[in-house]
């Protein structure tokens, strides 16, 4: 008797547990069923569902940091756990995981997080910015996603890290955007003003290597067309390597510059770019002699060229040999705040040159001078009238002239300087024409 019981019992139980496993199933459907409905009400009720993808998606890109320093706290990982619709629109946004930047060293398991956030940008173009000291996780990294790489942005605290990036069989052949630097341009974004920028600056220490290494990166990314320096300090033994001179042929814009990097145009002489179309220069030293060299050696067509540094400039200069050399331009902009009395009589000889000889530089647009009002203004008939020959020219280009001065030199009196009548009534002829014309400080036009 008490076997059959004990029978009738365990299959008691089995009924019982099978009923349970029914049950639990029907729960577990029951919980997807109300899950999808809570999502349709969601898509009904959010707003963001109900919008385009493509509108969604660009509302989602505009809420990444600044930083693009992948973080599971941050986003775009925090939209992942909104709701399932928000989920689909990430997930489906390839360009929310493909702007990265990385600094190093970093542990084991960041860099399988790395990876898990760069798989998800598919086969979307990457953006990688480097930053901190070279480890073999970096080196890694970068093999990985070298041939998926179109814009690379390399800051190393010294020298040791480009060499490393040189590795012989490393070609960055995706490559379109160069970037390399010192330090951490967010945290120059954020200075508060120059005396701590200078306080930053001097804290810091500088690159100190030859250029040809730059060079070298750039020999390995063919397909480059833009190409940064930034607060990069040279030190350069000798003439040019001519081992070391690269001419880079698909190089369309070059920015060199920095307050932490006075050499940076060291690297010039090491270059020709025959298909450059932008160049800019800021608070660099360079000799004028160097740079037309440049610019006679590539021979390229150059139309935007802003310039802000302290020229190593010989009084005899002569203007036109300059403008010669730029016969494309459509934008020149010369400041000369800082310069030498005969860096600021190069600037005034440019603007002469350009009225009084229109086969130079036909095609100028906007032509903006920032200088030292003390040294410019006593000729400023002369500079304003060729200004004003220039445009009266038949088929002239010139679109805008600006001529500003610094605040600083409101303490000579320069803010109560009235031009003369004759002078302001051209101007205003010129204006009414269609023509952009500011002559003053950034606040105030005296015209």
């Amino acid at each position: 008797m008490a076997s059959i019981a004990a029978a009738n019992l365990r299959t008691r139980i089995e009924e019982i547990s099978s009923a349970i496993s029914h049950h639990r199933e029907l729960i577990r459907d029951l919980e997807k069923q109300k899950s999808a409905v809570q999502g349709d009400l969601n898509t009904i009720l959010d707003p963001m569902a109900r919008l385009p993808f493509e509108i969604s998606s660009d509302i989602l890109l505009r809420c990444l940091p600044t930083s693009h320093q992948p973080d599971p706290d941050h986003a775009p990982m925090v939209f992942l756990d909104i709701c399932r619709s928000w989920r689909n629109i990430v997930l489906a946004t390839p360009e929310l995981w493909a702007d990265v930047r990385v600094d190093s060293p970093f542990s084991a398991g960041y860099e399988k997080f790395l990876h898990r956030w760069l798989a998800r940008a598919a086969t979307r173009p990457l953006s990688l910015s480097l930053h901190g000291v070279f480890t073999q996780r970096t080196e890694d990294l970068i093999d990985q996603y070298v041939h998926q790489t179109q814009t690379l942005q390399l800051y190393f605290p010294s020298a040791d890290g480009l060499a490393d990036i040189l590795a012989p069989q490393r070609i960055f052949s995706s490559l379109r955007v160069l970037t390399i630097g010192q330090g951490d341009p967010f945290e120059c974004e954020d200075s508060e003003d120059e005396e701590s920028e200078a306080e930053n600056n001097s804290s810091s220490e500088y690159y100190s290597h030859d250029p040809g290494e730059c060079v070298e990166i750039l020999a390995a990314s063919p397909n480059v067309v833009r190409f940064t320096l930034d607060r990069i300090h040279f030190h350069v033994k000798g003439s040019t390597p001519a081992s070391q001179r690269l001419t880079h042929s698909n190089l369309t814009d070059l920015s060199i510059g920095g307050s932490l990097g006075p050499s940076s145009t060291f690297i010039l002489p090491y270059l020709t770019l025959p298909a450059l179309q932008r160049l800019s220069i800021l608070e660099c030293v360079i000799a004028f002699k160097d740079f037309l060299a440049f610019l006679a050696r590539s021979s390229s067509p150059l139309h935007s060229l802003s310039m802000k540094l302290p020229f190593r400039i010989r009084r005899d200069t002569p203007a036109d040999r300059f403008l010669e050399l730029i016969p494309l331009i459509t934008d020149l902009d010369l400041d000369l705040l800082h310069g030498s009395k005969d860096l600021s009589d190069f600037g005034s000889s440019v603007i002469l040159a350009i009225g009084s000889y229109n086969q130079l530089v036909p095609n100028l647009r906007h032509l903006t001078i920032r200088g030292s009002p003390e040294q410019l203004l006593p000729q400023y008939r002369q500079l304003l009238s060729a200004v004003y020959t220039r445009r009266a020219v038949p088929h002239s280009q010139l679109q805008a002239f600006r001529f500003f001065w610094n605040d600083y030199f409101s303490i000579a009196g320069v803010r109560e300087i009235n031009l003369d009548a004759d002078i302001v009534i051209a101007m205003h002829e010129l204006i009414a024409d269609g023509m952009e014309i500011h002559i003053g400080t950034e606040e105030r036009n005296l015209v």
